[in-house]
């Protein structure tokens, strides 16, 4: 186990599980999942899971490498987190292949065709200035991602992917706009910002006692919500624009991330555990996760090149593998970051 992760009952693990299961039924009702083929309840059901089954984790020996040492694998299909965590990374994954400039390449083929699309736009210098030499200009840089799953903390995972949201091209069709502000709305603490959605987010009516109903309440578990006068929420009257539907996908997504990875449980020794730092190794949408924070990273690094007026001819990734050409820095180049 890692030293920062946390034991577990069986008790905390139905409290865990049970949360679990609000979160997995809010987004089934945020995407409206299979409603078009009146299959709703049919999946819904199925996401939802009372197994109270932890992940798998184990240690692989990395015998490629000199001094060995072992890889910690965590088994994440077969964990009561499947449902939620295939819901997310469908969206997510359309993310990731929304994305205009992608910084993601897919296969050494996709690496050399980026590398020859270089290669000819360097023969047309040379064709153009015959003693000219792309090395007294640029630099070929190599990176690699040290532990990339243990790196990603929830809060910056789930920011990157927000912004990332918001800059998509996505149009969000079939979105229900109410389950979406109310998941919101009831999760607004776990929220990182509510900057711009505030205004179209349910409030408590007036004049309710008590805890406010929360996303295990029996209104919640309709599955439309309808505007009554003993409804717990009072919804606003303006109605958000397609592109306010897509940064409140983004707060949602956010939301959801914080929680996944917060909330990701696995058994090693026979004892159970709750992860605590990094994304979930094993889960499906720890990966998916992964390609949008590397893709806001590169974003952010070709900002800062660009302020400083420094050329990049070519930037791509293989999972954590990076490849650039970037121009050399001048003398007196200074960043203000």
């Amino acid at each position: 186990m890692n030293k920062k992760d946390r034991q577990i009952d069986r008790t905390e693990m139905k409290r865990i599980e049970r949360k679990i299961n609000e979160h997995t039924k809010m987004w089934c009702k945020v995407l409206n999942v299979g409603e078009q083929h009146d299959h709703f309840k049919r999946i819904a059901r199925s996401k939802v899971t009372h197994s109270e089954q932890a992940a798998s984790k184990y240690l692989m020996y990395k015998d490629h490498k000199e001094g060995g040492g072992y890889r910690p694998v965590v088994s994440g299909c077969n964990s009561n987190t499947l449902g939620l965590s295939n819901l997310l990374s469908d969206v997510i994954e359309s993310l990731c292949q929304s994305v205009t400039d992608p910084f993601e390449i897919i296969s050494s083929e996709d690496m050399l065709a980026n590398i020859e699309e270089f290669n000819e736009e360097i023969r047309q210098e040379i064709e153009n200035t015959p003693e000219y030499d792309w090395r007294d200009d640029y630099l070929l840089i190599g990176t690699d991602v040290v532990g990339l799953f243990p790196s990603l903390s929830a809060e910056n995972t789930g920011k990157a992917i927000r912004e990332q949201a918001e800059k998509s091209k996505i149009k969000w069709k079939d979105v229900d706009r109410k389950w979406l502000a109310l998941y919101i709305h009831l999760n607004r603490d776990k929220c990182s910002s509510l900057k711009g959605i505030e205004r179209f987010l349910p409030r408590r009516r007036k004049g309710r006692r008590g805890k406010e109903a929360g996303m295990g309440s029996e209104e919640c578990d309709k599955r439309y919500m309808e505007e009554k006068p003993e409804s717990n929420w009072e919804w606003p009257t303006d109605i958000p624009s397609e592109e306010m539907i897509k940064r409140m996908m983004g707060a949602a997504l956010d939301i959801a991330i914080v929680f996944f990875f917060k909330n990701f449980t696995y058994t090693f020794g026979g004892k159970l555990y709750v992860q605590l730092s990094g994304g979930p190794i094993g889960a499906r949408l720890t990966m998916c996760a992964a390609r949008l924070v590397l893709q806001q990273w590169r974003d952010e690094f070709i900002k800062i090149l660009r302020e400083a007026d420094i050329k990049e001819k070519m930037s791509k990734i293989y999972v954590d593998h990076n490849r650039c050409v970037v121009e050399k820095l001048r003398p007196g180049t200074r960043f203000n970051i």
